[in-house]
């Protein structure tokens, strides 16, 4: 199959280098174009070569098209400054078509990882209760980033960690006691553990090993206490392993905290290390900091108890062990420290820093009638997996829960999830679907024309350069581990979206989940636009504020001239430019801000924006104070001691929301 961006970028590569200019294969820009009369394909390469060549862009780039001849491509065209836009045959498109039809469900794949063996973590839920929101979202990203990397050529292991031994384990069995005697003396009175598990499963546990024991370990002793601890380890890890499956997620391999341990891990960890363990206020402690970590960390305790981190040490070293190059851990957002702790003990069992790579994946938030909602009606507990599942469907759950990077927090809204329209993306695609199925149906008899001959129109083309991409976007979104990108390609409807009622922010987050606010939505602003011009995968976010309402343009009817001459379709084309430039003012204004150089000269640069636009030194706060230091990208803490500093130099005034400017 010819990958036709492939194609263009080593036509580039070659043409530049008989001009005696060298440059990566890696910084050649290939867009789809988005109107026709750019053709199908553009480069900027003559502008980024501009400064290296000492030559106009324009030039630069008639010299590069006069060098290249090629049977893929129809013609050339060099585009204002300096653009270069190719215009591909037909016939080199409709190649695609066969290869898609001889491939099938392995269109996409590639020997990129060239077999590599690769551990994916990812769950790992104690076996102590049900599965919930978090561990459905890292079950669903997981194991996408799974299927990705085995798309790609990896060798995937999927792993999943059982914390079979130490505290949660001997409180599971406390509870199973307890529960075990108040239904067997009949007693509810049965003093229940401080620390014990109190939801629903733990009755139904109790209930199952009563059938099968009876009242055997009635009368307290430590064997019945081991037996409570191992058997009822076992039924929550079945139960958790069912709902797994429900969720179409399986592992390869179970791993025993506790086999571990038995099998002396913990102790050749403690061999391994022993340069860099000492002994402090009774503790013993791992000089972590030998390494990149930001202190030392306690391995184990004044009472000879293990901190988590010790047995966690001796399974990655197990799993590194069994021969994987990298190791993925797809963990919750609160394991933010454990990342630098855990690559700094593996330095000192002499393996790279690179062997290990940490996922951490946000929380969910729960919405329903336009309310967060946190308790199940049912059971009076959080909502687990497998409620969610019910109440909505698996597919909802497993897409909506990629469909952002995991690194930002998510909100699912139930009622949107169960719509059965075009606004909810899953039956979007789901329909889709089902009409393609019944289309191949209806023509099963029908010789298929592999050739393309009869495709003519010019959506068919885009169609198929669509199609064409998607084997970047599968290793793009393998490389990146984010599976959200593919999500994104299948909606690929770039529209317009002009917010009719509510505030919103659009947001960008980082790895470690912090969040950067980089503009401001209101009643009558619009997003999308950069999607007018090209087709890109970014990674920002919008996040409502408030409840909205989102009018959807789709850009191909905006472009396009009315046909009954509409006054509102021209009033739209005819404001379209003022909303881009509203836009770049806006972004102006931000960037302004952005390059104060202090705190205080950035409080103050937004206070004077908004009392300018309000006619008025009294200005309101409508947003939060956390909100406010994401917008101008500093520290919450910092900012309030800012504000108390401006309030006692007598610069502003302050009560509630109401900032007041008595400087002139």
């Amino acid at each position: 199959m010819l990958d036709i961006e492939l194609h263009l970028k080593e036509l580039l590569l070659e043409a530049l280098k008989k001009l005696n200019q060298d440059t990566d294969m890696n910084n050649i820009i290939i867009e789809r174009s988005k109107e026709k009369i750019h053709g199908d394909y553009a480069t900027n390469i003559a502008m980024q070569m501009a400064r290296i060549m000492h030559q106009a862009p324009k030039v630069i780039a008639e010299q590069i098209v006069n060098l290249i001849n090629d049977e893929v491509v129809e013609k050339i065209e060099i585009a204002g400054p300096g653009f270069i836009n190719f215009f591909i045959k037909q016939e080199s498109l409709n190649s695609l078509i066969k290869t898609i039809i001889d491939q099938n469900q392995d269109y996409g794949n590639s020997n990129y990882g060239n077999h590599e063996k690769i551990n994916v973590e990812f769950v790992s839920a104690n076996p102590t209760g049900d599965l919930h929101l978090g561990h459905a979202r890292g079950a669903a990203i997981g194991d996408c980033i799974c299927r990705l990397y085995s798309k790609i050529g990896y060798d995937v292991t999927r792993e999943y960690y059982v914390n079979d031994a130490g505290n949660q384990i001997n409180n599971l069995a406390k509870s199973i006691r307890a529960r075990y005697h108040q239904i067997l003396e009949h007693n509810d009175n049965y003093p229940f553990p401080e620390d014990g598990y109190h939801g629903e499963d733990i009755f139904n546990v109790t209930k199952q090993i009563i059938a099968e024991v009876g009242d055997k370990y009635l009368v307290d002793s430590e064997e019945g206490f081991e037996y409570f601890k191992k058997r009822g380890t076992a039924l929550e890890l079945k139960k958790l392993e069912n709902d797994l499956d429900m969720f179409r997620v399986k592992f390869d391999v179970f791993s025993s905290e506790l086999k571990i341990r038995q099998d002396g891990g913990v102790e050749r960890v403690l061999e391994q290390c022993k340069d860099y363990i000492y002994q402090q206020d009774g503790a013993t402690y791992l000089k972590t900091t030998a390494f990149s970590d930001d202190k030392d960390r306690v391995i184990i305790k004044s009472d000879g108890s293990y901190t988590y981190l010790l047995p966690d040490i001796a399974y990655h070293v197990n799993k590194l062990e069994r021969g994987f190059k990298l190791c993925v851990d797809c963990l919750g957002a609160d394991h933010h420290g454990y990342i630098e702790r855990m690559k700094s003990a593996l330095q000192m069992f002499n393996y790279p820093r690179s062997c290990l790579e940490i996922e951490l994946i946000q929380m969910v938030r729960l919405f329903k009638d336009g309310e967060e909602y946190k308790m199940s009606k049912r059971t009076g507990n959080a909502v687990s997996m497998k409620e969610l599942c019910e109440e909505t469907s698996i597919d909802a759950v497993r897409y909506f829960f990629v469909s952002r990077a995991a690194s930002s927090h998510l909100d699912y809204d139930i009622d949107s999830a169960k719509k059965m329209e075009a606004s909810n993306p899953v039956y979007y695609a789901q329909y889709a679907h089902a009409r393609l199925c019944a289309i191949m149906e209806q023509g099963k008899d029908i010789p298929l024309d592999v050739n393309g001959a009869c495709l003519v129109e010019e959506k068919e083309k885009a169609l198929l350069k669509i199609l064409a991409e998607y084997p970047k976007e599968i290793l793009s979104s393998a490389t990146t581990r984010s599976p959200y990108k593919i999500t994104n390609y299948i909606q690929n409807r770039n529209q317009l979206c002009l917010l009719i009622e509510g505030s919103a922010d659009l947001v960008r987050y980082d790895l470690n989940g912090n969040k950067t606010i980089i503009e401001h939505f209101s009643k009558g602003n619009a997003f999308g636009e950069i999607f007018y011009t090209i087709s890109t995968n970014n990674e920002l976010f919008v996040e409502a504020k408030k409840s909205c309402k989102v009018l959807f343009y789709i850009y191909e009817n905006i472009k396009q001239k009315c046909k009954t001459t509409c006054k509102f379709h021209n009033e739209l084309t005819t404001y379209f430019p003022e909303i881009l430039l509203s836009k770049v003012i806006d972004l102006n204004t931000r960037i302004e801000l952005l390059t104060k150089r202090s705190i205080r000269e950035k409080l103050l640069g937004y206070f004077s924006i908004l009392s300018t636009r309000s006619f008025s030194k009294t200005i309101t706060l409508n947003d939060s104070l956390t909100n406010l230091a994401d917008y101008l990208g500093i520290d919450r803490s910092a900012m309030m001691r800012e504000i108390k500093s401006l309030k006692e130099d007598g610069i502003i005034k302050k009560s509630g929301n109401k900032i007041t400017l008595l400087h002139k």
